[in-house]
C-alpha cells in the first residue's frame, strides 16, 4: 500500500510518495508567492496554491507510474490560522490573510474587552492575538459584511486542498486549535467565544482526528490524477505536529526542531503533566495532539518577506516569540 504526503506551506507545497516500507518513490515541491497589496497586509491566493499542488500531484504521480501502480490513499499537512472562506457553491471567496497580516488588530482590541483573557487562554490554549483565524474572520464582518455573509464555511489550508478532492468541509483538532475559538479540552468549538465575537456557528466546520479517513477521492479528481475511484482521503493536521510525528516524537519527553518560514520547536507531553498557570505565564500555545497527548509550540519568525520591494527580515523585526 503506498501513500501520498502533501505539505502547504505559506511559501509553496511539497508532495511526497511512500511505499509501506517508508520509501520515497517520488517526490517535488513548487513554490508560490504571496500577495502585499497594501503595508501590512500579507495574502496568499488560494488558486493559486490549488495549481501548484495539481502541478507537484501530477509530476509524482508520473513518476510513480514507471514503478508501482498500488496508490491507496493521500494525507494533507499545511500552515494554521489562514483560512479560505468558501460560498454554498463551493467557490473561494478571495484570498487568505496570512498569520502577518495586521487585519484583525482592532477587532481583538474590541473582543478582548467583552471577555477574560484568561477565559481564552483557559479554553483555546491561546494567548489572545489577532494572527488567529477568530480575528480575520470578525474583521471581515466589520469590514468585509458582503463578503462575509457569503460565507457558508472556512478550512485552513490542507482542509481545504482535501475539500478540492472531494472531501467534506472538516478538519483535525491541531488546526482547529490555530482559530482561536477551539476548547481544546472539550475537543469541539466554544460556542461562547464564538457568540462574543459575533460570528455564525453554522460556518464553524466538522472537526475530527488527525488520521480519520472522510471520503474518497471525487470521480473528477480521480480522472484529473489518474487515481483509482476508491483513493482514500485521510484528515491530516497543522504542520508543526505533522512534523512531530513524522520524526517519531509521539511519546512524552521528546521534541522536535524544525526550520522553514518559522523555526519551531514542538514538545510532547501527557494531559497529567499540563499546568494551565505556567503555559499561560509562558505565552505557550496548548496543541490537541494524538493518542491523547498535547503538543506546544517554541518558534521564531526566520523567513524572509518581500513588501513594496522592500526585503523585511522577520527574525529581526520580531524577537522570539512563544505564542
Amino acid at each position: 500500500m503506498d501513500l501520498i504526503g502533501l505539505d502547504i506551506g505559506s511559501t509553496g507545497a511539497k508532495c511526497i510518495i511512500t511505499n509501506s516500507d517508508g520509501n520515497v518513490m517520488a517526490q517535488a515541491y513548487e513554490e508560490y508567492s504571496m500577495e502585499s497589496p497594501i503595508s501590512g497586509y500579507f495574502e496568499l491566493n488560494p488558486q493559486i496554491v490549488w495549481e501548484a499542488v495539481q502541478s507537484i500531484m501530477h509530476s509524482v504521480i508520473r513518476e510513480y507510474n514507471k514503478r508501482s501502480t498500488h496508490l491507496a490513499g493521500i494525507s494533507i499537512s499545511s500552515f494554521g490560522e489562514a483560512a479560505v472562506f468558501i460560498d454554498k457553491e463551493g467557490r473561494e471567496l478571495g484570498n487568505s490573510l496570512l498569520y502577518i497580516d495586521s487585519r484583525g488588530n482592532e477587532q481583538l482590541k474590541a473582543f478582548i474587552k467583552k471577555i477574560e483573557a484568561d477565559e481564552i487562554i483557559h479554553k483555546t490554549g491561546l494567548k489572545p492575538h489577532s494572527m488567529y483565524t477568530l480575528s480575520k474572520l470578525m474583521w471581515y464582518r466589520e469590514e468585509q459584511p458582503d463578503i462575509y455573509a457569503k460565507i457558508h464555511t472556512f478550512l485552513p489550508f490542507g482542509s481545504y486542498i482535501l475539500y478540492k478532492l472531494g472531501a467534506g468541509p472538516i478538519l483535525d483538532y491541531s488546526l482547529a486549535s490555530r482559530t482561536m475559538a477551539f476548547d481544546v479540552r472539550r475537543l469541539q468549538w466554544d460556542e461562547h467565544i464564538i457568540e462574543v465575537a459575533g460570528l455564525h456557528k453554522r460556518i464553524f466546520p466538522e472537526i475530527a482526528a488527525l488520521g480519520t479517513v472522510v471520503g474518497q477521492i471525487s470521480l473528477e479528481a480521480a480522472q484529473n490524477f489518474g487515481l483509482p475511484s476508491d483513493f482514500k482521503l485521510v484528515l491530516g493536521g497543522h504542520d508543526q505536529v505533522c512534523a512531530a510525528i513524522g520524526a517519531g516524537i509521539t511519546e512524552e519527553g521528546s521534541a522536535v526542531d524544525g526550520i522553514g518560514t518559522v523555526e519551531c520547536i514542538t514538545p510532547v507531553f501527557s494531559k497529567e503533566t499540563i499546568n494551565q498557570q505556567d503555559m499561560a505565564s509562558s505565552n505557550l500555545a496548548l496543541v490537541p495532539f494524538i493518542k491523547g497527548k498535547y503538543a506546544t509550540y517554541a518558534f521564531n519568525f526566520t523567513g524572509v518577506l518581500y513588501s513594496n520591494g522592500i526585503e523585511i527580515s522577520l527574525a529581526m523585526k520580531r524577537k522570539w516569540k512563544r505564542i
